[in-house]
């Protein structure tokens, strides 16, 4: 699927997934503009930031949020609140909890899913070279996992690191739990001939009949997936501008 550009309005109908794709960086001046729609606890996230690069990409991957949202929702994007599980994961308390949403963000760009109802979990990376994937799915991955990626070479090896960690970091995103939940315990397909899918769980055998898993392709050097617990949900992808967001001034 392509990345389309969005109509003026945007709605998220019932049982449908939208997935935006954002670029983070910008001139200064958009970064002050987006530091100015933030809460005082996202600032101060900002702030902890030791690079002026880090900071800016944050900044501007919340900023670019809370204009998403605030266009479902209908808010200005300054106005909106959120609140945080206990393992961080984050949903809107204000003005509404009607769309469920995550996010993730490498290097030069952000990515978002939204649906109304039900769990939705997405995870980028920009692939790195400078990996042991082998000594890391030994210790993280399932052994079936370990045991397929052994199996790739070169830089086949590398891209099915990279799908195997997006697709499981995904997948526990949107059961919220993050990194407290055993990598090692559920299995995911990283084989290039496979179709993209939760193969098994142990804490739950039924989990793979539940959840849809797909591919995206955010942008060259980018490895990203997206989990859902809606396996036929229809699924629209949209590219964000920062022009977008001067619009709904």
């Amino acid at each position: 699927m392509d990345w389309q550009t969005p109509p003026d309005r945007i709605d998220l109908p019932e049982n449908h997934v939208h997935v935006w794709n954002a670029e983070l960086n910008h001139p200064l001046s958009i970064i002050g503009y987006f530091r100015a729609i933030l809460s005082e606890d996202e600032r101060a996230r900002a702030d902890r930031f030791y690079f002026d690069r880090d900071r800016n990409r944050y900044i501007s991957a919340r900023g670019t949020l809370r204009y998403i949202i605030g266009e479902y929702l209908s808010t200005a994007p300054d106005r909106i609140r959120f609140q945080y599980s206990e393992h961080g994961k984050p949903r809107v308390s204000f003005p509404s909890d009607s769309v469920s949403f995550n996010l993730s963000h490498s290097h030069q760009r952000a990515l978002y899913g939204f649906i109304k109802k039900g769990r939705i979990g997405i995870d980028v990376e920009y692939v790195r070279s400078n990996m042991d994937e082998m000594g890391i799915a030994r210790r993280f991955f399932s052994a079936s996992e370990a045991d397929d990626l052994l199996k790739l070479t070169g830089n086949e090896r590398l891209l099915g690191f990279f799908r195997c960690w997006t697709r499981k970091e995904a997948y526990i995103k949107a059961l919220g739990h993050g990194l407290t939940h055993p990598l090692g315990k559920f299995g995911v397909s990283l084989l290039p001939d496979q179709p993209t899918a939760l193969l098994f769980s142990d804490m739950d055998p039924a989990e793979p009949k539940r959840w849809r898993m797909c591919d995206l392709s955010p942008g060259q050097g980018y490895v990203a997936a997206l989990a859902i617990e809606k396996r036929g949900a229809p699924l629209e992808l949209f590219k964000w501008a920062y022009s977008k967001a001067r619009r709904q001034d």
